[in-house]
């Protein structure tokens, strides 16, 4: 991505303090003192040159992709020889941390193949190392809304997180939320909560892909329409899930038996995290 003319493969490097950088175009070398790099992407890939490891001995350089038009990141050395910090990033929000010995680079902390936090009132905090992912999802009063599926349930799902493409494995996810609903609709409902692939439907209960991460689990009677929704998931939902030719989604499913809440469409806050291990075993 450049400007136009002769600057078409340029990159623009826009100092921001004395050792942080944002970069766009196709081609950049850093010099010494660029450590901290914001990186925008455009359609086509972007090759990153690092200095050389010897005259780097003891620098850090942290690298995030903040926002992704479509090309790849690959950061290269500026030789041949030290060729051991090849990276690429691929997705908005993926990160790398390097350091020089003065003989390689090394890689100290890399984040990439992230997904993407879906929603109001929902953040992400992700850590792990590249290959396995700990996403922790905090919810502030977020608004679920429930649908009346007349004389048989009120159902709902909110997403929360979009993963990238490929076949994911989730090795865990625990739900610790709290559910107030809005106004006395529900003062002393009770139900079922899940999370799964698909929103919540029109039935009397959370079965296949509403709750193939986390499963089905009652929630206690709510207590002035307010109480504790918790779930955790078994070894039953260790398998993958195949999201190569439409990336996988994620929501969060409630139902409440429809005698307990007040007739009509409805709603329900929910206060709390849930938290998420997963692995992206390939895409094809």
């Amino acid at each position: 991505m450049g400007i136009g003319g002769s600057q078409q493969n340029a990159a623009i490097a826009t100092t921001v303090a004395s050792n942080r950088v944002f970069l766009t175009g196709t081609s950049n070398t850093l010099t010494l003192t660029q450590e901290t790099l914001d990186i925008v992407t455009g359609a086509s890939d972007m090759t990153i040159t690092l200095p050389t490891v010897e005259e780097a001995l003891g620098r850090f350089y942290s690298f995030k992709l903040t926002t992704d038009g479509g090309g790849d990141v690959i950061i290269q050395d500026a030789t041949s020889v030290n060729t051991q910090v090849a990276a690429t990033m691929t997705e908005a929000g993926d990160s790398i941390v390097i350091m020089s010995s003065g003989v390689e680079w090394i890689a100290l902390k890399q984040q990439t193949g992230l997904g993407a936090v879906n929603g109001t009132n929902i953040v992400v905090v992700e850590s792990g190392d590249g290959a396995l992912h700990k996403s922790v999802f905090t919810l502030t009063a977020h608004s679920l809304s429930l649908t009346d599926e007349t004389g048989v349930v009120h159902h709902g799902g909110t997403k929360f997180y979009d993963l990238p493409e490929g076949n994911i494995f989730f090795l865990g996810c625990t739900v610790d939320v709290v559910a107030t609903m809005v106004g006395s609709v529900g003062d002393t409902a009770d139900g079922d909560v899940g999370v799964g692939t698909i929103t919540a439907s029109n039935n009397d209960t959370l079965a296949s892909t509403e709750q193939n991460v986390c499963p089905a689990t009652v929630v206690a009677t709510l207590s002035g329409g307010t109480g504790a929704v918790t779930a955790i998931s078994t070894t039953s939902e260790n398998v993958p899930i195949d999201g190569t030719s439409s990336a996988v989604d994620l929501y969060l499913n409630l139902l409440f038996d429809t005698e307990d809440v007040t007739a009509g469409n409805q709603a329900v806050l929910i206060t709390g995290t849930i938290e998420l291990y997963w692995t992206n075993l390939g895409d094809k």
